[in-house]
């Protein structure tokens, strides 16, 4: 039976109440699905307000501990060109942070700078005194850390920058300068007493040559006015008084050698190296140290040919004393009142990147126990009054620390020790201070 139009349009309705259900369950769905995606970019952006907060509190906090910071902060792009600087940096170099951000390192570090940072481009850390100069020019020693960071400011473009912390250690260079003149002082007092004996000895040759000069003069005055003394010889004054003045010569002559020694050896060292005949400074050194030595031990000397070298003078003077003076306390403690002589060798020579000093000893030796501890500062086996123990922990800081080179040494029990001491050909760098 055909169905009725009534039937039809209640089929439809049911149809339609039907597609209504499913559309009202889709929307809920959807609302539902939009709500919780409501509520989480609402939790996002409570999140990222947070954030936002937290990198506004960090931001200022840096800002902050970047402007309280008492050390030096560059930060360079990766040619070298100031990006920003802390008032630390504006206060010591004397330019304001305005005037900072554009400048070249090249013209802050008095240097060469491709050399100073050469290890960074291999993205190295570097730790070293740097040299650098301020707006009036004068030059600022710092302790500096450097590195090179990477990041990726924009996208396929990686961005290099350099960050450079460093510390002012101009009052600590002061103090290391004021103790290695003290401690030449020291020296100077220790061996002032053989110094004047060492001087005192040409000055009586002076003395009694001029005596028999004044004494020959005069009988030759009495020869010349006919008043001849009985004991008058004229042939023995005629070979004397050449024999006189010659040894007043040679006492004089060796008195200006002391005193050129202590000269050399107590001038103050510049700032920036010099150069200087090592060979001529070791002569110097060993003259100085002679009344250490000359009761118990000889000197023996093979000093090779050395370029020109250039150093602190005087501060290489000083641990050449030092280990020499050891040198000398290590045989008179072996020989003792036996009477018996050591030997204190010398040997100088060139390598193509390097000159080696060799000082070398016939004492008894460092006992094991204590080899690791000879550098350390106030260590000392010698009795109060001989030794500080800073002869050696001040060597290692001229050769090491202020020369870039290497101290070490060979010992044998009953036999000595030989202190070889390497010093770069090119000297201490111009920017480490």
């Amino acid at each position: 039976m055909k169905p009725t139009e009534l039937e039809l349009l209640r089929s439809e309705v049911g149809t339609l109440r039907d597609l209504l259900a499913v559309h009202e369950e889709q929307a809920r769905s959807q609302f539902e699905i939009i709500g919780a995606q409501r509520a989480s970019l609402e939790e996002r952006a409570r999140s990222l307000d947070e954030v936002n907060r937290r990198l506004v509190a960090t931001t200022a906090y840096l800002q902050e501990l970047n402007r309280a910071m008492p050390s030096v902060l560059l930060v360079c792009d990766e040619n070298y060109r100031v990006l920003s600087a802390n008032e630390a940096t504006a206060e010591v170099l004397e330019y304001s942070e305005a005037e900072m951000v554009g400048t070249s390192l090249a013209d802050l570090i008095a240097g060469p700078l491709d050399e100073v940072l050469a290890p960074l481009s291999m993205g190295g850390l570097v730790r070293a005194e740097m040299a650098f100069r301020t707006k009036s020019h004068a030059e600022v020693a710092l302790l500096v850390s450097a590195t090179m960071s990477m990041g990726a400011r924009s996208p396929g473009r990686p961005d290099r920058w350099l960050v450079l912390v460093g510390i002012d250690i101009r009052d600590r260079k002061r103090l290391e300068d004021e103790l290695r003149q003290a401690q030449k002082l020291e020296s100077i007092g220790r061996l002032a007493a053989g110094v004047a004996h060492e001087i005192n000895t040409p000055v009586q040759y002076v003395g009694d040559s001029l005596q028999f000069l004044r004494e020959a003069v005069g009988d030759l005055f009495a020869v010349r006015g006919e008043h001849p003394s009985e004991d008058f010889d004229a042939s023995y004054v005629a070979r004397a008084v050449p024999e006189a003045i010659d040894r007043a010569s040679e006492g004089l002559e060796r008195i200006a050698t002391i005193v050129r020694s202590m000269k050399e050896f107590t001038r103050p060292d510049s700032k920036t190296p010099a150069v200087i005949d090592l060979n001529h400074a070791i002569v110097s050194t060993l003259m100085v140290a002679r009344s250490e030595y000359k009761y118990v031990a000889d000197i023996e000397t093979e000093l090779g040919p050395l370029p020109p070298f250039s150093c602190f003078a005087g501060d290489l003077g000083q641990a050449f004393l030092n280990i020499v003076v050891n040198a000398a306390h290590a045989i008179a403690d072996r020989v003792g009142d036996t009477g018996d002589r050591g030997t204190i060798r010398v040997v100088t020579r060139c390598e193509p990147d390097a000159v080696l000093v060799h000082i070398g000893d016939t004492g008894g030796g460092i006992p094991p126990g204590i080899r690791d501890k000879i550098f350390d500062p106030f260590f000392t086996t010698k009795a109060v009054g001989r030794g500080t123990g800073q002869g050696l922990p001040l060597a290692r800081r001229v050769i090491v620390d202020r020369h870039g080179g290497d101290l070490t040494f060979e010992t044998k029990l009953g036999v000595g020790t030989t202190f070889t001491i390497r010093l770069p050909r090119r000297g201490p760098a111009v920017a480490s201070l």
